[in-house]
């Protein structure tokens, strides 16, 4: 599980440099920058990372109500 998580966080963060990376190719500097790559980061943690975590935490609770 450890592994998974940091597999998910690994991948949230080439997605931001990638991100970043298309927003400074195309136009943004600066403090236009900044505050585009933080709007960038809320938006891919609510919608990539939270809710794979949120599934791993599902299968955990669901795989601990079997063995018990």
């Amino acid at each position: 599980m450890k592994n998974q998580i940091y597999w998910i966080i690994g991948r949230y963060i080439v997605t931001e440099f990638f991100v970043i990376f298309l927003l400074s190719w195309s136009g943004f500097s600066g403090t236009q920058l900044v505050e585009a790559g933080i709007l960038a980061a809320i938006i891919v943690a609510c919608f990539m990372v939270i809710p794979q975590l949120l599934w791993m935490r599902h299968k955990a609770r669901k795989a601990a109500k079997q063995k018990a």
